[in-house]
C-alpha cells in the first residue's frame, strides 16, 4: 500500500516508533499482530474513499466477501511494515512459527544439488518472513533489495528509515542493495547458495532495470526481467514462491514448481510469464494479500492501454 507523505504521517510515525514500539516489543508476538490491526482498521476508516474504491474493485474481480478483503488488506499493510520490531526475537527464537510455516518443503532438495537458486516472490503476505523461514532449513540466503529515503519526509529519513535499517539488520543473510555492483551476487549463486528477489518491481514509478509490460489480470502492467535474466547468466534455477493467508494470522508460504532456464531454451520473457501466471492463480484466491492495489487504483502502472503503460516506462527510464 502507497501512504503519501503529510504532517499527520509524521505525528503518526513518532507515536508508532516511541510508545507503540516500546509497548510492542513486550507483548507476545500475536497480541503484537493483532495491535498492528487495529491501526490499519483506523486506517481504512480514516481512509474511506480508497476504502470504497477497494470494496468495488473485489466485487467487480472477485466476487463477494469484498469488504472483508478490504478489512484485511489495510491489516496486512500493518503487520508487514511493523512487524519488523520482532525480528531481533524472530532471530533469538522460533517465536515467527506462530504466524508463518511452509508448503511443500520437498522441492528445497533441489537446493542440495550445488546450483544456485532464485527465491522469486511478488509483495504479498508478510514478506521479510519468507528470509526466516528459508534460513531455518540451513539455506545460505541473500536478499536483494533497495533501502530508499528519497521521497521521505525529515522525520520518515531520520527516524522511521534509520531505524527501520537497524531492524532489517536482524534479517536471516541480510539485504544487498541492487544499487552496487552485482558481481558479489553473480558469485554467490555460481557458487550454489541463494537469493530472494521480488518478481512485481517496487510498485510505483520506480523502475531499475530492465522492464517488460504483460498482460495481466485484465489489462497490463509492467513486470522486471531481472531474476530471469540472472538465472539464465549464472545458470540457476527459480522457484516462485507465494505468502498466502489461510486463516486470519495464520500464513502459508507456498513453495512452487522449480523453473530451469533450459526447459525454456533460457528465453527470459517467457521465463517471467511463468512467474507472472502463477502469480495471478494465487491472485484469484488470496487478492488482499498483494501489497500494490494502489497502482491498479490509480492506474500509476496498470492500464487497459498497454501502450500507455510501455510510454510510461519509457518516459521514466528515458528521463
Amino acid at each position: 500500500m502507497q501512504v503519501q507523505e503529510s504532517l499527520l504521517r509524521d505525528i503518526a510515525r513518532l507515536i508508532i516508533w516511541y510508545p507503540i514500539r516500546w509497548l510492542v516489543i513486550i507483548l507476545p508476538v500475536r497480541w503484537g499482530y493483532r495491535l498492528f490491526d487495529f491501526f490499519g482498521l483506523l486506517h481504512m476508516i480514516a481512509s474511506r474513499n480508497k476504502a470504497k474504491k477497494l470494496d468495488l474493485l473485489f466485487t467487480e474481480n472477485y466476487g463477494k466477501n469484498s469488504t472483508c478483503n478490504t478489512k484485511k488488506y489495510f491489516k496486512l499493510h500493518y503487520r508487514d511494515r511493523l512487524q519488523i520490531f520482532y525480528f531481533p526475537r524472530f532471530r533469538r527464537s522460533n517465536a515467527w512459527q506462530k504466524i508463518v510455516s511452509i508448503e511443500n518443503p520437498s522441492i528445497l532438495d533441489e537446493c542440495k544439488k550445488k546450483r544456485g537458486i532464485i527465491f522469486l516472490h511478488p509483495h504479498m503476505g508478510l514478506i521479510q518472513l519468507q528470509n526466516f523461514i528459508l534460513y531455518s532449513r540451513d539455506l545460505n540466503i541473500m536478499q536483494l533489495g533497495f533501502p530508499d529515503s528519497e521521497e521521505l519526509s525529515m522525520i520518515g529519513t531520520n527516524i522511521a528509515f534509520r531505524k527501520r535499517l537497524y531492524y532489517e539488520s536482524f534479517i536471516p543473510g541480510g539485504v544487498y542493495s541492487i544499487e552496487h555492483f552485482l558481481r558479489p551476487v553473480i558469485k554467490w549463486l555460481k557458487d550454489g547458495n541463494c537469493i530472494l528477489t521480488t518478481g512485481d518491481g517496487q510498485g510505483r514509478k520506480d523502475f531499475r532495470g530492465k522492464y517488460k509490460v504483460f498482460k495481466f489480470l485484465d489489462g497490463y502492467y509492467p513486470f522486471p526481467l531481472g531474476a530471469a535474466k540472472l538465472a539464465c547468466f549464472t545458470d540457476s534455477i527459480i522457484i516462485p514462491i507465494f505468502m498466502k493467508e489461510e486463516q486470519d494470522l495464520s500464513y502459508k508460504l507456498v513453495l512452487t514448481e522449480i523453473i530451469k532456464p533450459e526447459d525454456l531454451d533460457y528465453n527470459i520473457e517467457r521465463i517471467t510469464g511463468v512467474f507472472i501466471k502463477r502469480f495471478e492463480n494465487f491472485l484469484v484466491e488470496y487478492p488482499w494479500c498483494w501489497h500494490f492495489w494502489d497502482s491498479v487504483l490509480e492506474k500509476t502502472l496498470f492500464s487497459h492501454d498497454e501502450t500507455e503503460i510501455k510510454n510510461t516506462i519509457e518516459e521514466k527510464l528515458n528521463g
